[in-house]
């Protein structure tokens, strides 16, 4: 029998179908020898065509979108590609970036994942959080995710990668994990390197690549929006509805889909960043560990929340009053570029880490165009109000000069990786560039 996304083993008595015939089936799901096998209690015949059923493509958004509406295949392959998994038992990986929005698109497919395999019946499924401790997905994970698999013995994995995934940086990770025969779908919002206008290079190294960027969408709509769309086709009615609101705030997403996320849970931004600001702050807490059930108790419990947030308000308006007078301005005309080194005020044990702070401080100030420069050992950060200076630019422009440089993330946010020896001349360089 097959629904026209995968084929089981029906055992039933005394029917007599024929091939071509359709039919409603009602029973029980066993697993038999590691294979999917429903023991039938009645079947019945229908008079409509097969075709019917397998191109239904009705669907209503959980918001109005026309970007969603082009992505909406690409949502139906990823839904059929977890039903598959589910039902013939197979390991889900979900891998994440490890900040607000990551973690959120984890949260919202594990619970729909498991929410339809109980539905289903299945008492046994293996649906996992993991994630990337790196911006992307990179060698590290695949092969962690390769020895997990390894370990359960469930076949080819499904391995889901979320806020990280398009760009060139994930393809040493992407292809290792394919050459262990995993399905792979990428659920992202940044900007991947474009072959054509919707097709970009990971398209065809992945089963499925659902990013606005490949039909005319952009950033502003984040991995958190995504994959709210795709918790509800998994298992309609799943709620988290406040979860797209604070996955768009944190990632200062603007946009009618983020107005219409943030109505509907009545949600303004700076609620949203203080949930955002808590999530980011248990996910600094616990390392390399996924937080399952931790998480979920930021908008649960209130009493909960209130401890966390308290915190971590005085830990963030410590930081800034501690670095704002150390900004150093760099050019001061129709765009403000300020720049600090963090060196001695950031560090692996305090939070907020370089990243965020560089953010904070972007935020304190309120130039229409400014960009904002923190420098790490190894690492520059670099925040923009608007694509004044495009990252993707900056990095091809520094790359002329210093070939072995890597980097990444949105137009108007994201990290250069450089080797620290040739920090001095690089940092000149930036200058030069930002200055243009």
């Amino acid at each position: 029998m097959t629904d026209g996304k995968t084929t089981h083993v029906v055992v039933a008595k005394r029917e007599s179908f024929v091939p071509g015939d359709v039919i409603h089936i009602t029973g029980k799901i066993k697993n038999r020898k590691g294979n999917i096998e429903i023991v039938a209690t009645t079947i019945e015949k229908l008079n409509i065509k097969f075709e019917e059923i397998t191109m239904n493509n009705e669907h209503t958004w959980q918001v109005p979108s026309e970007i969603y509406n082009r992505l909406q295949e690409r949502f139906f392959k990823a839904n059929d590609m977890i039903a598959d998994a589910l039902t013939n038992n197979r390991l889900i990986v979900l891998r994440y970036h490890n900040d607000t929005d990551g973690i959120l698109s984890a949260v919202q497919l594990e619970k729909a994942i498991g929410a339809q395999a109980h539905k289903l019946g299945l008492r046994r499924h293996s649906c996992v959080r993991q994630l990337c401790k790196a911006p992307f997905y990179d060698l590290t994970d695949a092969l962690k995710d390769i020895g997990l698999n390894e370990r359960m013995g469930r076949g080819a994995p499904l391995i889901i990668i979320m806020d990280n995934g398009s760009t060139p940086q994930d393809l040493m990770g992407i292809r290792i994990a394919k050459s262990n025969h995993s399905k792979l779908v990428i659920v992202d919002h940044h900007k991947p390197e474009m072959v054509n206008e919707q097709r970009s290079t990971i398209c065809d190294e992945v089963d499925v690549h659902i990013n606005p960027h490949l039909v005319g969408g952009s950033s502003q709509i984040c991995t958190g929006m995504l994959a709210h769309e795709l918790a509800n086709i998994i298992h309609p009615g799943i709620g988290l509805q406040e979860l797209p609101a604070i996955a768009a705030i944190a990632d200062k997403s603007e946009g009618p889909e983020v107005d219409a996320y943030t109505a509907k849970v009545q949600m303004d931004r700076e609620q949203g960043m203080r949930y955002a600001n808590c999530i980011d702050y248990i996910a600094f807490q616990l390392r390399t560990d996924s937080g399952k059930g931790v998480f979920e108790k930021v908008w649960s419990s209130d009493a909960f929340f209130s401890i966390i947030s308290g915190h971590v308000s005085e830990l963030i308006k410590n930081r800034k009053d501690e670095c704002k007078d150390h900004l150093r301005v760099i050019r001061d005309d129709d765009i403000k570029v300020r720049m600090i080194d963090l060196e001695d005020k950031t560090g692996p044990d305090r939070f907020p880490q370089p990243g965020r702070t560089v953010g904070l401080l972007h935020d304190t100030f309120s130039d229409e165009k400014r960009v904002t420069v923190g420098v790490v050992p190894g690492t520059i950060i670099i925040r923009e109000s608007m694509p004044v200076k495009p990252l993707s630019m900056v990095i091809a422009r520094l790359k002329e000069s210093f070939p072995t440089i890597e980097g990444g993330g949105h137009e108007v946010a994201g990290s250069i990786k450089y080797p620290v020896k040739e920090k001095d001349a690089i940092l000149k360089k930036l200058e030069e560039i930002l200055c243009e």
